[in-house]
């Protein structure tokens, strides 16, 4: 049986807790069975980053595991025992939070998030963009049944008609593609 290919799915937030509450509670209810929450807090004056810490000792249930990075650490992929204790943890029940000091922009906010899903001792073999996205439940499932390949995943998402384009120059590390207006990386290596 072929491993479920991990999916990070990064929300960047920036004073919308709300928001991002909503999106955190539909990400949660997906039924694909290897992804990592990222929440990214771009230097939020709101206390936002309160208000979803708040949430995940709430919701995420027992024995959850709730991340909680600086920058320069999530720059390094995180820290060994967290991320040890998140590969161990049931996808709706892990979540990481990396906190800004400013607002670095979408561009940049994002790149936090990607060098992090990408330096991680388990790096991402997908990369999800959410903005304020409600997550359809099955989304993730339903787009890697049988082949896990990019190529069918894109194919599958065009044909549940989404949008699908190729960008440019996003980097060496991860090929990308723009679904339904979300980034979605994949990593270099992986089979197209």
């Amino acid at each position: 049986m072929t491993e479920s290919p991990l999916v990070v799915i990064s929300i960047l937030n920036w004073n919308g807790w709300q928001d991002t509450l909503e999106c955190l509670e539909s990400v949660r209810r997906l039924s694909y069975p290897n992804y990592l929450t990222v929440v990214i807090d771009n230097g939020s004056w709101d206390r936002s980053a309160e208000r979803i810490k708040a949430w995940a000792g709430e919701n995420l249930g027992p024995g959850h595991i709730l991340a909680e990075y600086a920058p320069a650490i999530a720059l390094q992929g995180g820290e060994e025992a967290k991320e040890a204790a998140l590969e161990r943890t049931p996808p709706a029940n892990r979540l990481v939070l990396i906190r800004n000091d400013e607002n670095l922009g979408f561009t940049g906010g994002n790149n936090v998030g990607i060098d992090y899903a990408l330096h991680r001792r388990a790096p991402a073999d997908y990369l999800f963009l959410l903005n304020f996205v409600i997550a359809e439940v099955g989304v993730l499932h339903q787009r890697f049944k049988g082949s896990y390949s990019f190529a069918r995943f894109i194919a599958a998402m065009d044909q549940a008609g989404f949008e699908v384009c190729d960008l440019l120059g996003i980097g060496r590390a991860a090929s990308s593609h723009v679904v339904d207006g979300d980034l979605v990386f994949q990593r270099r290596g992986n089979s197209p």
